[in-house]
């Protein structure tokens, strides 16, 4: 008997062919080959000629009959093969039954699969995971198949650095990790797409997606680049003009901390508020910093030159009860002070008659500025000049002596009668009534006294 290209079970049931045991024709097969009235011995159940036609009806399977028999083929059948995935992502799986008709299919494990049963299903394992179906069919029996899913993991991508602030027109670098090769989006702003490392300069805040890729699989993260206002930064008064020497307060404002340039003439460089005092015009420059970003402002400080101021005299002398005129010059407008003693406290020229040693000081102002000239007016106090007769009778043709004193020089008057008109003592011979005044000098004061010399005839 020729061997058949297949494995076939003969069952003989029970009492159908004498109360033999059923036949093995070929051991192992999973095939089953019944009969159900057969009526010969069984080893007449198939000849050489009836495995010869059973074998060419098998090549159409089915259930074949020959005397009586039924021939049960197995099914057989394919299944997609291995295969490996990145971790997320899905599989479908597919399984096609061959040796009958009618098939249905079985799948397990149920973990990850869309449905367990149907010629496809879906795979989503979150582990790696080998699947079996089993086929079954009319006119075949049961057959398993099996194939694995590998997971690849998906790269787990970072970006750094953690925080991305930016001022208008300046950049941040971006560095990813943890992937073989990245991919950034939007292209916007950066100096790349691709790379590990890029450098972002949006003009607004933006949000960065970088894919990177390992063996197939791929992971993503963003950043967040942020692009902080514009500072306005501002700086007062409005106007700032000083005379020489003087100083004016800078006060800047609109971002959180303040430097300022040049030095010169600062009393600080840091702080809202610093007082500037140049010695020549000079524009200062304040840069203002708020997280990061920067805005600046200058202020021009104009320096004007104080106006020279003089007083003519600078020095005088005068005596109690004497005046000296003041002249300033230099200066558009003029205030004298203290009054004590002025003819008045403005304009160029006033007369000072102080009645004691005092110092005059005159400010003059051009446009906003002023300077100061003084004056010192020394007071010096008149002599006290006496005479010795004050009052004196003498008869005609006589004569009478007078002694000054007090002074330093004296000077007689009127000369009419007198031995001398300078000296301390003179001798007076008037021929009538007469009154001689004498005036003593002391420095450059004076003072009189006078003498009335009484005639008698």
């Amino acid at each position: 008997m020729r061997k058949l290209s297949f494995l076939i079970v003969l069952l003989i049931c029970a009492g159908s062919v004498g109360a033999q045991a059923p036949m093995d024709i070929f051991a192992s097969a999973p095939n089953v080959i019944s009969n159900t009235s057969a009526t010969t011995a069984p080893d007449e159940i198939l000849s050489e000629a009836d495995t010869s036609e059973i074998s060419t009806d098998l090549k159409t399977p089915n259930s074949l009959k020959k005397n009586n028999l039924s021939v049960v083929v197995g099914c057989a059948g394919t299944v997609t093969a291995s295969a490996s995935i990145c971790s997320g992502t899905s599989k479908a799986l597919t399984a096609t039954g061959t040796g009958g008709s009618a098939y249905t299919y079985a799948w397990t494990p149920t973990t990850g699969l869309s449905a367990t049963t149907g010629a496809t299903v879906t795979a989503t394992p979150t582990a790696t995971t080998t699947y079996t179906v089993t086929v079954s069919g009319t006119g075949c029996t049961t057959s398993a198949l099996s194939t694995t899913i590998t997971i690849i993991a998906k790269p787990t991508v970072t970006v750094t650095p953690t925080t991305a602030v930016v001022c208008p027109g300046t950049s941040v670098a971006l560095t990813a990790a943890g992937a073989t090769t990245y991919a950034w989006s939007p292209a916007t702003g950066l100096s790349a797409t691709t790379g590990a490392t890029v450098t972002a300069t949006p003009t607004a805040t933006t949000t960065y997606t970088v894919t990177g890729t390992t063996n197939g699989c791929t992971g993503t993260a963003t950043k967040l680049v942020t692009v902080g206002a514009s500072l306005a930064v501002t700086v007062t008064p409005t106007t700032a003009t000083v005379c020489a020497g003087n100083s004016i307060a800078l006060t800047a404002a609109g971002a959180t901390t303040y430097a300022w340039s040049p030095a010169t003439g600062l009393s600080a460089t840091t702080g809202a508020t610093v007082t500037a005092t140049p010695t020549a015009t000079t524009t200062y420059t304040v840069t203002g910093t708020t997280n990061g970003c920067t805005g600046t402002a200058t202020k021009l400080v104009t320096v004007n030159a104080k106006p020279t101021v003089t007083v003519t005299p600078a020095t005088a002398t005068v005596c109690a009860g004497g005046n000296v005129s003041l002249t300033a010059v230099g200066a558009t407008t003029y205030v004298w002070s203290p009054a004590t003693g002025l003819s008045a406290t403005t304009g160029p020229v006033v007369t000072a008659t102080p009645s004691a040693t005092t110092t005059y000081t005159v400010t003059g102002t051009t446009g906003t500025c002023t300077n100061t000239a003084t004056s010192v007016i020394t007071v010096n106090a008149k002599p006290t000049v006496t005479v010795t007769p004050s009052t004196a009778t003498i008869c005609a043709g006589g004569n009478v002596s007078l002694t000054a004193a007090g002074a330093t020089t004296y000077a007689w008057s009127p000369a009419t009668g007198l031995s001398a008109t300078t000296g301390a003592a003179v001798t007076a011979t008037p021929s009538a009534t007469t009154t001689y005044t004498v005036t003593g000098t002391t420095g450059t004061c004076t003072n009189t006294a006078t003498a009335a010399i009484a005639v008698n005839a």
